[in-house]
């Protein structure tokens, strides 16, 4: 959702300098300032769905996975810098 609502704030914020002020330059450049923060958060999302299902059964795609995943879940509740690092990811802040 917050992707969503970041991509209609920059998208409106183009289409008004387009229309109202005829700078197209906003819409010109609109890929190249979203897409960034939409691969991000794809990468993000990747990274939580794997980490995700990897900490589970170890049939799934092996005992290393799970371990490392599992690490990774230990460590979203003992550093606070992990923390807040998936939080800004999870709030859109980042």
């Amino acid at each position: 959702m917050n992707l969503a609502l970041f991509d209609v704030d920059i998208l409106g914020q183009a289409l008004h300098a387009a229309i109202l002020d005829g700078d197209h330059s906003k819409l010109d450049s609109y890929s190249d300032t979203v897409l960034p923060q939409i691969w991000n958060y794809q990468d993000f999302a990747v990274w939580m769905t794997d980490m995700m299902h990897d900490a589970g059964d170890p049939t799934l795609r092996g005992t290393f996975l799970q371990m490392t995943a599992r690490a990774r879940l230990d460590n979203l509740f003992n550093s606070k810098t992990a923390a807040l690092l998936h939080s800004q990811y999870q709030l859109g802040t980042n």
